[in-house]
């Protein structure tokens, strides 16, 4: 069992006409292979069961082992316009699921968007994750972990 966690912000904005608006994110932390066959240092994602791809900055997926699938796609939100689409490359990359009590998942590779910017976060989305993992969390009692399955 991995142990994850959620963050709670709450949002005052003029863009929400001043309506304060609660966001919970489900987080937890990841190590990504390295090229030199080794993991890097645990990273603090976001663990996204809308984002069917995961997506990893530039500064953090430079330096990783990883297959390139296409060199030249774009991904984006709900908003379908080229101006708000992020260019990047598709790609396979490995990863451990680790908690700060030492627990580790076994290895998974899983498909990414590898964005050619550091302006978006690190996210962990549903492709190779929710089909290997089960995710459990109840938000009022606070308690969240990921535990391995036998598919995949």
């Amino acid at each position: 069992m991995i142990n994850l966690h959620f963050t709670t912000h709450r949002i005052v904005s003029a863009r929400y006409s001043n309506v304060p608006i609660t966001v919970i994110r489900l987080k937890g932390w990841v190590k990504l292979l390295r090229a030199d066959d080794t993991f890097g240092e645990a990273r603090h994602a976001i663990i996204d069961t809308g984002a069917f791809v995961s997506i990893i900055p530039l500064h953090i997926w430079q330096g990783l082992a990883l297959s390139i699938s296409a060199d030249s796609v774009t991904f984006g939100g709900i908003n379908p316009h080229p101006e708000c689409q992020v260019p990047s490359v598709l790609g396979q990359i490995t990863g451990i699921l680790v908690d700060r009590e030492s627990h580790l998942s076994p290895e998974f590779v899983f498909p990414a968007f590898l964005a050619k910017t550091d302006q978006v976060p690190l996210i962990l989305g549903f492709a190779n994750l929710l089909s290997r993992f089960n995710i459990c969390f109840d938000y009022g009692s606070g308690e969240a972990f990921a535990l391995s399955t036998s598919v995949g």
